[in-house]
C-alpha cells in the first residue's frame, strides 16, 4: 500500500487521471439550508406516516396533485386557514433535545452527500453530468464503503461524521475517482435497492434545481412544519374522539376530508371547502359540537398543509421526494453481502483517492 501510494505521489505532475478538463456547471449550496429543508420534510414525512399508521385505510397521498392546478392566491388562503386553525399540543416541546433523531441523522448524511457532489462537480472531478447519480456515489463512499457503518446497529453517530470522512487518511471519502464510481454502480445495481437510491438522487437533483431557479426554502419548510404541527393536534384529537367514537367510522371521516381536499383544492377556495364539511351533519357525528368542529378543522388544515407540502418547489417537485421519503427507504441503501464484494476491492480504489487529494493539495 505504501509503495503504492508512494509511486503515485511521484506522479502527481504527470496528467491528471478521472479529472476532465472543463469543470461541469453546478452550483453553490448552504449545507444548513439543506439541512433544514430535508430535516423539516423528512419530520412531515414521518408525522403523516404516524397518523396514517393510527387509522385504517385512510391516505393523504397527494402526489398526484399538479402544483399548475393551484395558483398563489388559492395557496395564501390555504395557509392563512392552517395558520389560523393550528392548535400547538402542550407537550409537543417535551422531547429529548440531546438526543440525535433518525430525522435529523438522515438528513445529515443526505444534504452532506449533495453538498460533497456539488463540491465535485464543480471542480470538474466526475465525467458525469449528473448530480443526482454524484450525491448516491457520495453517500456511498461517505457512508456504506467503510468498515464501521450505521446498519450494523443503527448508530446514528455513524451518520453525522460525514465531515471527517471526506479528509479521513484511511478513506479520502470526498476524493472518488472513476474506478469508485464503476463499483458504486454495481453495488446500486445488484443491491436491489435501485429506486431506494433513486429516491437521493432525486433529493439531490431537486435541491440544485431549487438554487439553479432562485427559489427561496423558507416557504417550504414553512409548508413542512405546519404538516408536523398539525399532524401533533390531530393525534390529541383522536385520542379524545376514540373514547365516543367508532374506530372505522372516525378512520371513514378522516379519509373523507383528506380526498375532498385532493377533489376541490385548486378549484373551490377553502371557506368553501371548510362550510361544505361543516354542513354535512354525517361527519364525526358522535362527536359533541365542540370536538366535532376541532377534528374537521383540524383534519382540512392537516390534509391543506400535506398537499401544500406536496406541490411545494412547484416544477421542481421537492416536496413529492421529501415527503415520501421513508426510514425503510433509507434502512434498504444497505445490503450486506453487495457491501462485501464492494470493500473487497476497496485497498486498490483508496490509493487512487490519495493521489487526488494530494493533487488538490499542492496543484
Amino acid at each position: 500500500m505504501r509503495v503504492l501510494k508512494s509511486a503515485i505521489a511521484l506522479a502527481l505532475t504527470t496528467a491528471l487521471i478521472f479529472r476532465i478538463a472543463t469543470p461541469v456547471n453546478a452550483t453553490t449550496i448552504d449545507t444548513d439550508d439543506v439541512y433544514d429543508l430535508i430535516y423539516s420534510g423528512f419530520e412531515a414525512s414521518s408525522a403523516i406516516a404516524d397518523i396514517e399508521t393510527s387509522l385504517d385505510d385512510v391516505s393523504f397521498d397527494y402526489s398526484s396533485a399538479d402544483y399548475t392546478d393551484y395558483d398563489d392566491t388559492w395557496i395564501e388562503d390555504a395557509r392563512d386557514f392552517i395558520d389560523s386553525n393550528t392548535n400547538i399540543p402542550q407537550n409537543i416541546n417535551s422531547v429529548n433535545t440531546e438526543e440525535i433523531t433518525d430525522e435529523q441523522a438522515m438528513a445529515t448524511s443526505i444534504s452532506y452527500s449533495i453538498a460533497c457532489a456539488v463540491w465535485s462537480m464543480n471542480k470538474g472531478r466526475c465525467t458525469i453530468n449528473n448530480i443526482g447519480d454524484e450525491t448516491a456515489y457520495m453517500f456511498i463512499s461517505h457512508y456504506i464503503d467503510r468498515t464501521e457503518y450505521y446498519w450494523y446497529n443503527t448508530n446514528n453517530q455513524y451518520l453525522m461524521d460525514g465531515p471527517s470522512m471526506s479528509e479521513n487518511p484511511s478513506y479520502f471519502s470526498k476524493w472518488i475517482t472513476s474506478y469508485d464510481r464503476t463499483a458504486y454502480t454495481t453495488y446500486i445495481a445488484q443491491s436491489g435497492a435501485a429506486s431506494s437510491f433513486q429516491c437521493i438522487k432525486d433529493i439531490g437533483i431537486e435541491v440544485c434545481s431549487l438554487y439553479e431557479n432562485n427559489m427561496a426554502f423558507g416557504d417550504i419548510v414553512d409548508d413542512f412544519d405546519r404538516i408536523s404541527t398539525n399532524a401533533a393536534y390531530l393525534r390529541t384529537l383522536l385520542n379524545t374522539a376514540r373514547i365516543t367514537m367508532d374506530e372505522a367510522d372516525l378512520a371513514a371521516d378522516i379519509d373523507y376530508i383528506s380526498q375532498s381536499i385532493l377533489y376541490f383544492g385548486g378549484t373551490e377556495s377553502v371557506s368553501y371547502i371548510y362550510s361544505t364539511m361543516i354542513a354535512d351533519d354525517n361527519l364525526f357525528r358522535d362527536a359533541d359540537s365542540a370536538l366535532r368542529s376541532q377534528l374537521i378543522s383540524t383534519t382540512i388544515a392537516f390534509s391543506l398543509s400535506v398537499l401544500l407540502g406536496d406541490i411545494a418547489g412547484g416544477v421542481v417537485g421537492i416536496g413529492v421526494s421529501i415527503l415520501s421519503f421513508t426510514f425503510d427507504i433509507y434502512m434498504n441503501l444497505f445490503k450486506f453481502a453487495m457491501w462485501v464484494n464492494m470493500r473487497n476491492s476497496f485497498q486498490t480504489r483508496e490509493p487512487w483517492r490519495y493521489n487526488d487529494y494530494l493533487t488538490d493539495l499542492y496543484f
